[in-house]
């Protein structure tokens, strides 16, 4: 994956560098996926973090409701990084879909080497995640308005 002026405006790569997420997808593996294919199951361990380098994923609960779809330079595994949890959702990939993955080992080795990356990468990652908490809390209060 080559760093675009798109994939800096993600928000997993808010003020960084071109050259610090240029060395995060270096340390990356690329995975492809055809369509359907589980790429996260519901209440497994995933110890790796995704970036949606071609294509989509959605995002089901148990029920197989679709909580999200994400494209191209999305991100999703944070939580799992964060918490070192099973994983809360399945995660489908939408079409020929093309991932780099960074396995949470090699994010926190590289992070501990970098504390300014780390701090930034972490303060992305608490955004996202708080938007993603403030959707939901959004719906959910929806669903209680008409109570």
């Amino acid at each position: 994956m080559r760093v675009t002026a798109d994939l800096l405006r993600q928000p997993i790569f808010r003020d960084m560098t071109a050259d610090q997420v240029g060395i995060l997808l270096d340390l990356s593996d690329e995975r492809i996926y055809r369509d359907r294919d589980p790429v996260i199951r519901i209440t497994e361990t995933n110890p790796d973090l995704f970036i949606v380098a071609e294509g989509g994923v959605e995002v089901r609960t148990a029920t197989g409701d679709v909580l999200a779809t994400m494209g191209q330079g999305s991100v999703f595994g944070e939580v799992s990084i964060v918490d070192e949890m099973p994983a809360s959702a399945t995660v489908l990939s939408q079409g020929m879909t093309r991932l780099n993955v960074i396995h949470r080992k090699t994010l926190h080795a590289l992070l501990d080497g970098d504390p300014k990356m780390k701090a930034q990468l972490m303060e992305n990652l608490a955004r996202i995640l708080a938007g993603r908490l403030r959707a939901m809390n959004a719906h959910i209060m929806v669903g209680r308005i008409d109570d």
